[in-house]
């Protein structure tokens, strides 16, 4: 099942023990997702910057689940983008 309304993500992500000393997220999400829709998304990262948990977020617009539809090349660019950002946040690196 999916969460389609704003106010429940908002609780889930309220229940899911987000806290101000998380972790930066890294997020890519297509706009076109009907398994998990883009507005959790956008109600994540609101309650990131509510924390002020960092976090770097790629939108593929049109893009599905798993990014399915999504630009080979932004895509590409996102994955090294990624890789960037985990060697940046990992702990001794």
């Amino acid at each position: 099942s999916t969460l389609s309304s704003s106010s429940a993500a908002s609780d889930v992500y309220k229940r899911q023990h987000l806290s101000a000393d998380d972790p930066p997220v890294l997020i890519m999400h297509g706009t076109a997702d009907r398994t998990v829709p883009y507005s959790q998304t956008v109600t994540l990262t609101g309650r990131l910057d509510e924390l002020g948990v960092g976090y770097e977020l790629f939108t593929f617009e049109g893009a599905g689940h798993g990014l399915q539809g999504a630009d080979r090349a932004a895509v590409q660019a996102a994955t090294e983008r990624a890789v960037a950002f985990v060697r940046e946040h990992l702990p001794g690196e």
